[in-house]
């Protein structure tokens, strides 16, 4: 139930609960770019406020806040129909494959999505709130590739939401593992993406990962190995990738 109704004066009990959907979105990268560019914090705040206005600049009355190097999303989504449901992971999917590439996969988008009944007050007169927390802790905890996704209980309230679609709920987000071997359902940004954007973003993604220190920097390298991988999978396609990585995909496949 998404109201209640009882007697009480209380202004609380006239404000209307809804279901929001939160997002927090962290940058991965942002640390690297700032050791390697002699601490330039103009041109990186300056990227961030690129990603902040395009995130803002949407018909599906989307809140974008910025925290830190980060951002939370929050937009309500009880009353939405499911088609402009699959509007706004779109649109989000461009927005992310857009910023990679503009940034030649310098940067990438890491995120968490939490359902949370909620207020508007909640949710537009507080920085920090519930929505956020939850957002949060799943981008934190469940989510360790640079993808932005969720957990399986608020997969299950998405389905309850849409609930004449749960097979096309379970379309939007691919199915796989976080690095404990937890269930991860994320955003498919290769849904957004052309052939020749493709074969662009495989090319930054393997001069990254070529550059990186095994030895020194295995858990980064190891996010840029999950990007590949997803994409030899979606693709069924490993012409793009180098020799080294084609080896690594046959080898866990």
């Amino acid at each position: 139930m998404l109201t209640s109704i009882n007697t009480s004066n209380s202004p609380k009990d006239n404000i209307l609960e809804q279901q929001y959907m939160y997002i927090w979105i962290d940058v991965l990268g942002t640390k690297n770019f700032l050791r390697n560019n002699n601490n330039n914090t103009k041109i990186l705040n300056n990227i961030l406020d690129n990603l902040k206005k395009r995130f803002k600049e949407n018909d599906y009355k989307i809140e974008v806040k910025s925290i830190g190097d980060g951002l939370l999303l929050s937009l309500v989504i009880s009353n939405i129909s499911f088609i402009i449901f699959q509007e706004i992971i779109q649109f989000i999917e461009n927005t992310q494959i857009s910023f990679i590439l503009e940034n030649e996969a310098n940067f990438f988008l890491r995120g968490g999505i939490a359902i949370v009944i909620d207020t508007e007050i909640e949710q537009n007169q507080y920085t920090v709130n519930r929505g956020l927390a939850m957002a949060v802790n799943i981008e934190s905890k469940s989510v360790h590739w640079p993808v932005i996704g969720t957990d399986e209980d608020n997969l299950k309230v998405l389905k309850n939401i849409f609930s004449a679609d749960t097979d096309k709920i379970q379309e939007i987000f691919i199915n796989d593992y976080n690095a404990k071997g937890e269930k991860l359902y994320f955003i498919n940004f290769l849904n957004s993406i052309s052939k020749n954007k493709l074969s662009n973003f495989i090319q930054c993604i393997n001069k990254q990962f070529d550059k990186i220190n095994i030895k020194k920097n295995c858990s980064l390298r190891n996010k840029y190995f999950f990007l590949i991988k997803h994409i030899a999978i979606q693709t069924s396609d490993t012409k793009y990738l180098s020799l080294n990585n084609k080896n690594r995909i046959n080898e866990e496949m």
